[in-house]
């Protein structure tokens, strides 16, 4: 019950709303105007999940896990929808990916493992990553022929924060020998 009292709470429900927010850009996508409203909200909970969490004092393993996977969900979810349509190409999406699809393979690593040691913060790298995963989107929706650059620098970061959590769960491993 601990963990989901840890998410049924403001921080939680922000996180949390991601995800139908998602379902709700898919049938917006084809409106820039309003896809890009989703987005900002989108952008908005991300930002206030976490601040608020640290405020009221409502910071938790379970909530951070929430965060991270409404993060990924809504991304994914946006960057195949906007892939669909024509907006980004799949090398585009890959690139925006980098750091969730590494993310990924550590989680699996991990289960393969049984190892069950918390989820760490997130860095400034992965933090740096998505925001440029959000203005690449952004402007691929507002200004498309501008969305390049985000998208490779969203690459760059997401590289940079990909190698990071691989170090940190390889220096994990180390120590507990």
């Amino acid at each position: 019950m601990g963990a989901l009292k840890d998410v049924l709470n403001l921080p939680g429900a922000l996180s949390a709303s991601r995800i139908p927010l998602a379902a709700v850009f898919v049938l917006v996508a084809r409106e820039p105007k309003l896809a890009t409203a989703i987005l900002c909200v989108a952008a908005a909970t991300d930002i206030a999940d976490g601040y608020v969490a640290r405020r009221w004092k409502q910071s938790s393993r379970a909530g951070g896990a929430l965060d991270a996977l409404a993060d990924k969900v809504f991304v994914l979810v946006v960057a195949i929808t906007l892939a669909m349509q024509g907006t980004l190409t799949l090398i585009e999406v890959l690139l925006l990916g980098i750091r969730d699809f590494s993310e990924v393979l550590l989680f699996l690593r991990l289960a393969i493992l049984h190892r069950r040691h918390p989820p760490d913060d997130a860095n400034v790298f992965g933090k740096l990553t998505t925001m440029f995963q959000f203005a690449a989107v952004l402007t691929a929706l507002l200004a498309p022929s501008h969305h390049h650059v985000f998208v490779l620098v969203a690459a760059v970061f997401g590289c940079i924060a990909a190698v990071s959590y691989v170090k940190r769960e390889i220096h994990r491993t180390r120590s507990m020998r």
